[in-house]
């Protein structure tokens, strides 16, 4: 019988539509400032983390950089 004929349920991947779990950790796609280091004073945006480490896409020149956390100050 045709899937769609039977009037009931849309069909499609096992697991697929929006149960997205969300970032791996919370503070993914965070507003931040650099407070220590050699770009103190810059904002951005934090792409990735990596244990200790994060990854923030600055707002100068979209570059992103690799930083560690406690380097970086959380905006609200």
């Amino acid at each position: 019988m045709n899937p769609t004929a039977a009037g009931g349920a849309q069909g499609g991947m096992v697991g697929s539509g929006a149960m997205g779990r969300g970032p791996r950790d919370r503070d993914i796609g965070a507003a931040i400032t650099v407070v220590k280091g050699n770009h103190k004073g810059y904002n951005g945006i934090i792409k990735d983390i990596n244990g200790t480490l994060a990854r923030v896409e600055l707002n100068t020149g979209n570059k992103v950089i690799t930083i560690e956390k406690q380097k970086l100050y959380r905006r609200t």
